[in-house]
């Protein structure tokens, strides 16, 4: 299962040059996605796979940022697309249902500052 499958969007952000879109002034639309972990190696066998995805979102311009918490407890995911999208995302890639992680939350946010 390639990125390519996954992330319909990637590289189509023709309007803006060629480059991913940037969270220019308050009104965009975001979400934050919080996930938990266990210590389950399902988690950790998926991990790798799971972050070539989240570096093609990223690339596409639909994950703004994210990361594992400090103390490994979760992540936390900042996606700018629609809700729709997220679901699909979340959908598409195994980690998010695997043994050891939970997805705690989906929250719509705004962003204030832009980027």
């Amino acid at each position: 299962m390639g990125g390519e499958a996954l992330w319909p969007h990637a590289g189509s952000w023709g309007v803006h040059g060629g480059e991913a879109p940037r969270v220019l002034a308050y009104g965009w639309t975001m979400f934050a996605v919080e996930l938990s972990f266990s210590d389950h190696p399902a988690r950790l066998e998926l991990r790798p796979h799971h972050r070539e995805l989240l570096t093609a979102l990223h690339e596409a311009g639909e994950l703004l940022d994210g990361g594992p918490f400090l103390d490994g407890s979760g992540a936390v995911l900042l996606l700018t697309t629609t809700r729709g999208r997220v679901d699909e995302v979340l959908a598409a890639d195994p980690y998010y249902s695997a043994e050891g992680v939970s997805v705690v939350s989906i929250r719509e946010l705004t962003s204030l500052f832009g980027n």
